[in-house]
């Protein structure tokens, strides 16, 4: 005979019980649990010691990664063990991006900032090296570790399990699929895909996961995205007023519908050239800045 599965019901007072002992706990240690501040006023990420399914998502070039390469490095500065998944881009391209970003995850007064167009044009100096030294020397100790090897959601589970991961980000969701699925349309594979990261919310594994919306901004073939998130932030790009064409540098972030994420909406200014995003300054990003 198949071996059946089973579960177990337990008293709700049983589960109060615990509930209360739990709160007891964070009120005991209130700076374990609290929300991760981040550099952009206002905006604090969900703490991975009460795990989280989060999205992230926006248009085509909406900047999506460099918000997830934001989190990611939040994170792992903050001390978390972050494990960022990538397909869109190889490994040593997005090592690049955070070269780029280097002093976002160094001391403020430092200038080691490199540029991508730099990088892409072969136009580094002596100086620049010695600039990737000291981002070097800062990432040494920061717990983020990278993969492009694989795009199955239950192996990212599997190497966190094994590794004290807490933290799994993922670029993107359409790009991931999962093993042995049974689904028949992307749709299905979706819904199997947010299916697992829930029930691994159990195991202390907390997901950001990037994704693309259409021109209408809905997402790319599911509302999974929406119906089984925490917290879900949407990108959106901003028009100049004038000249009515796409500013370069400005972003919209709006909390969309989620099971427990609260409503804001942040301005934010993106540095493609540092591939930076933060609050939106007065003027264009110079030099170094920290968490």
């Amino acid at each position: 005979m198949p071996v059946q599965d089973s579960a177990t019901a337990y008293p709700l007072y049983n589960k109060q019980q615990e509930a209360v002992i739990q709160m007891a706990q964070m009120q005991g240690d209130p700076d374990k649990y609290k929300p991760i501040p981040t550099s952009i006023p206002g905006f604090f990420l969900p703490n991975p010691n009460i795990p989280t399914l989060n999205f992230i998502g926006g248009e085509f070039k909406s900047f999506k990664s460099t918000m997830l390469a934001e989190m990611m490095t939040v994170y792992a500065y903050a001390g978390f063990r972050t494990l960022w998944a990538v397909k869109e881009e190889n490994m040593i391209g997005v090592a690049k991006r955070t070269l780029a970003r280097g002093t976002r995850i160094g001391p403020a007064n430092t200038q080691n900032m490199v540029s991508r167009s730099d990088m892409r044009n072969i136009n580094l100096s002596k100086d620049d090296f010695a600039r990737f030294d000291a981002t070097l020397a800062e990432t040494l100790n920061i717990p983020l570790f990278i993969t492009d090897e694989t795009e199955k959601i239950d192996i990212l589970s599997i190497m966190a399990e094994a590794n004290d991961i807490q933290v799994i980000g993922v670029d993107y969701f359409t790009l991931f699929e999962i093993s042995g699925t049974r689904a028949r349309t992307p749709r299905e594979m979706f819904v199997e895909m947010s299916r697992h990261m829930v029930s691994k919310k159990r195991s202390n594994i907390t997901w950001i996961v990037a994704y693309q919306v259409n021109d209408q901004g809905k997402a790319k073939e599911t509302r999974v995205v929406y119906d089984d998130a925490d917290n879900a932030w949407q990108l959106s790009r901003c028009k100049d007023p004038i000249t009515d064409e796409i500013d370069p540098h400005k972003l919209v972030m709006t909390a969309v519908a989620a099971r427990d994420g609260a409503p804001g909406k942040w301005d934010l200014y993106v540095d493609g050239k540092y591939n930076l995003i933060m609050g939106q300054p007065q003027k264009a990003a110079q030099g170094a800045f920290s968490l």
